[in-house]
C-alpha cells in the first residue's frame, strides 16, 4: 500500500489527491484524510539524551542504543492541517486514536496544534485503541497505562476519555514468534488505568485467527458497539458498566 501510494503521489496534484485516487482504486469504504499536506520531520529524544530524526530511524536507534524514547516532536512545530480533516474531527461522533506505533504513528498527528485543539474542542468522546503487542524500539515492556502516560505527557490530561484494549490471548505459536524479537502482549494494569481517570473497555479483539494484531472486522464491530452506546441517554454510571465490562 505504501509503494502504491508513493506511486500515485508522483502522478497526482498533491498528496491529498493521491490519497483520494488510491481510495478509489482500492475501493476503500469511508474517507481517508491526511493530517497535513506540508512536509514535516519527526524527531525523538531518547532517554540517553540523543536526538534521532526520521520515522523509521527512531525505533532502530532506540534499539541499537538500548535507550527508550523519552519525547517526540515534529518540525516545523507550527504546521497547518488539512481543513477537511479539522472539519471531520468537528463532525465526529467518536474520535479514535490508533491502533498503530505509539511514538511514530499515533502521537505525531496529535502534535499538529490545530489537530489537537480540534479534538479538545470537539463534543465527541476520544478513545485510544491500544496495541495488542509491545513494539521493540518504541514500547518495549509497556503496559496499557504506560501507553496512556506517554500520550498524556505529550498532549495533556483530559483529552482521552476511553481506552479500548484486547483481552484475548494469541495462539502459542504466534507468541513464540514474537518472543524472538522481545515483543509481548500488552499488560492490562487496571488499577493504574482507573487512577488516571480513563474508562477501560476490554474485549477479545483477535477474532478466530487469534493472531497478534487486531482482527479488522472484530475491532470495527466493537467500535460501532461503543459508538452506539455513547449515543444513548443511559446514565453515565450505568453506561460505564456496559462499556468497561470484559467479554
Amino acid at each position: 500500500i505504501y509503494l502504491f501510494l508513493a506511486a500515485m503521489n508522483g502522478i497526482s496534484h498533491d498528496f491529498y489527491d493521491a490519497v483520494r485516487r488510491t481510495s478509489d482504486v482500492l475501493q476503500i469504504k469511508g474517507e481517508v484524510l491526511p493530517v497535513t499536506l506540508a512536509e514535516m520531520v519527526l524527531i525523538a529524544t531518547l532517554k540517553n539524551g540523543n536526538s534521532i530524526s526520521g520515522e523509521s530511524a527512531i525505533p532502530q536507534a532506540a534499539l541499537a542504543q538500548a535507550s527508550p524514547i523519552s519525547r517526540i516532536q515534529i518540525e516545523p512545530a507550527e504546521i497547518r492541517p488539512l481543513p477537511e480533516t479539522i472539519e471531520a474531527i468537528r463532525n465526529a461522533d467518536l474520535i479514535t486514536l490508533g491502533p498503530g506505533s505509539l511514538y511514530t504513528s499515533v502521537l505525531p498527528d496529535l502534535l499538529v496544534p490545530e489537530i489537537l485543539a480540534a479534538i479538545k474542542e470537539s463534543s465527541a468522546p476520544c478513545m485510544y485503541i491500544c496495541n495488542v503487542m509491545t513494539q521493540p524500539g518504541e514500547t518495549l515492556g509497556y503496559t496499557v497505562s504506560d501507553h496512556l502516560k506517554a500520550l498524556v505527557d505529550h498532549v495533556g490530561k483530559g483529552v482521552i476519555d476511553y481506552v479500548l484494549v484486547n483481552n484475548g490471548v494469541p495462539k502459542k505459536d504466534v507468541l513464540k514468534r514474537y518472543e524472538k524479537v522481545q515483543a509481548h502482549p500488552v499488560e492490562i494494569d487496571r488499577k493504574k488505568i482507573q487512577r488516571m481517570g480513563i474508562i477501560l473497555i476490554e474485549a477479545d479483539l483477535l477474532g478466530v485467527e487469534k493472531g497478534a494484531v487486531h482482527d479488522t472486522d472484530t475491532l470495527c464491530n466493537e467500535i460501532i458497539r461503543i459508538s452506539g452506546l455513547l449515543k444513548t441517554n443511559i446514565a453515565p454510571e450505568v453506561l460505564s458498566g456496559y462499556l468497561g465490562r470484559a467479554k
